[in-house]
Order: structure tokens, then sequence, then C-alpha cells
């Protein structure tokens, strides 16, 4: 890819395909102050990935959207959750992302080892800022082959958080293919519009 520094050629096969967009769902257990907890939800995510040319960072972007299982819901579509940031690259080989999400919250994450495997990157939060109840989180994407094979691939993301009590405990999961998808496009056209 032209233009990427070379600190970020660990993270090409993140980085590479640029937009990624798929479902995903969430849950959390019950707390101090929600004793029933955060029910399992669905939703569709887009994260973007665009290295910034000639330096060691790439900004980011999530955008998610409520998408129940009846398509009839009037949540259908909703906005749900948004956060950009940086990711940036160490001298070290490790990388740090930093990130402000629509909530409020800051929050600074980094590779808890040098370096990332080929197809994986996982990031624990080394501080948050105005977070009144999460006090930890641990992000992790992993690139993996699709079942269906056919050279395509796909991304799992995933956020841990620990709050109000509760240790880090797994709270979102999606699985999100290349953009230029047919199913992407697809998804992203009746969710995101085009």
């Amino acid at each position: 890819m032209a233009g990427v520094h070379p600190l970020l050629v660990p993270l090409l096969w993140l980085v590479g395909e640029g937009e990624w967009v798929g479902y995903g769902e969430g849950s959390y257990p019950p707390r101090e102050g929600r004793p029933e907890g955060v029910p399992t939800f669905r939703y569709v995510e887009r994260v973007t990935f665009a290295p910034v040319p000639g330096k060691p960072v790439v900004s980011y972007a999530s955008v998610t959207r409520a998408a129940p299982e009846d398509e009839g819901s009037p949540m259908r579509g909703k906005p749900m959750h948004a956060e950009s940031g940086f990711l940036r690259a160490l001298p070290s080989g490790a990388f740090e992302l930093v990130v402000a999400q629509s909530t409020g919250v800051a929050e600074v994450a980094r590779s808890p080892v040098a370096g990332a495997a080929p197809s994986s990157l996982e990031l624990v939060s080394t501080e948050l800022a105005n977070a009144a109840v999460v006090t930890q989180t641990a992000r992790a994407f992993h690139k993996v082959a699709t079942p269906a094979g056919g050279g395509q691939t796909a991304l799992l993301s995933t956020l841990a958080m620990a709050a109000a009590g509760v240790p880090l405990t797994p709270h979102l999961a999606s699985k999100l293919t290349p953009a230029s998808t047919p199913e992407a496009k697809a998804l992203k056209q009746a969710f995101f519009g085009p």
C-alpha cells in the first residue's frame, strides 16, 4: 500500500481494506445501578481505517445502528454508538489506540506486547477519561478466513469492559467483511445510505 509508514506494515491486514461492515451482538451482566444488566442486542457496525500518508498513524472510526431481529421494529436503523480516533504505531513496535466516544468517554489503549501477530491486534486500556462507570476496556481485532472460502476474509472485533464492580467481561462482538463485498455493500446501503 503506497504511502504507508514502515511502522504500520504489520497492520496492513487491518488497514489495507480501509472499510469493514457487518453485524454484531452485545450484552452486559447485572451491575451496581443496573440490576437487570444489558439484555442481548444486535447492531450493524461500519469501521473505517485510513492511514495518514507518511505518518505512523491511522485514523479510526466506528459507527453502529440498531439491527433487531424483527425487521419491522421501530428501532431498526436507529443510531446507537459512534467513536473515532487514531491508531498509532510506536517506535517500540507496540500500537496505541486513542479514541473519543459519543458517550463522552475518552480512552487510550495499548497493545500489551510489542508488535502484532500477523492478523491480530489486542489492546488494553491504559487510561480512561470522563468514565464514571467504566474502569477498564480490552479490544481485539482478528482477521479470519470466511467458511465460504474463495479468499474472502472477515474481521472479528470484540470489546470487553469492567464497570461498576463487574470485572473485565465480554460486552460486544462483531463480524465484519470488507465494504467492497456485495453483502457488505448491501448492508452499508440499507443502514448507512450511499
